[in-house]
């Protein structure tokens, strides 16, 4: 059963008039390793670590911002018209990043939304419309 924060405050407090930890625990209905888990986080951080927090993992592959923006800037220039140019590249700087993460930068760049593969390497390519051919 989840509890709020002031009702784990709440149970502390009781267990604390109680004579022992363990009996305390038993009235309460709660074991010893939670009642000093919640007493651990209580003196540490407060009524804010008494919270629930979420368990979901943090994302941490996350591509900052001044690598994306290195990775257009060298796209966009004429020296380097291919992933594995760029993937190169960057790893000379010191931000090695891979060949596949180069691509799926420049896929969610609006700026580069044609790539062509040829001769087994990606290759960025403007957007070219081609002329309607009547019949």
């Amino acid at each position: 059963m989840r509890r709020s924060a002031d009702d784990k405050l709440d149970i502390l407090n009781r267990i604390h008039g109680y004579g022992s930890v363990v009996s305390g625990c038993e009235a309460e209905e709660i074991s010893k390793a939670t009642y000093y888990r919640w007493r651990e986080k209580y003196e540490k951080e407060g009524l804010i670590g008494l919270k629930e927090k979420s368990r979901r993992p943090i994302k941490t592959n996350a591509i900052e911002s001044n690598i994306r923006a290195l990775v257009v800037k060298l796209a966009k220039s004429e020296g380097y018209r291919s992933a594995s140019a760029i993937s190169i590249k960057m790893s000379e700087l010191g931000k090695p990043i891979s060949k596949n993460t180069v691509i799926k930068i420049l896929r969610e760049d609006y700026q580069f939304p044609i790539y062509r593969l040829i001769h087994g390497t990606w290759y960025f390519c403007e957007r070219v419309k081609r002329p309607r051919i009547e019949k």
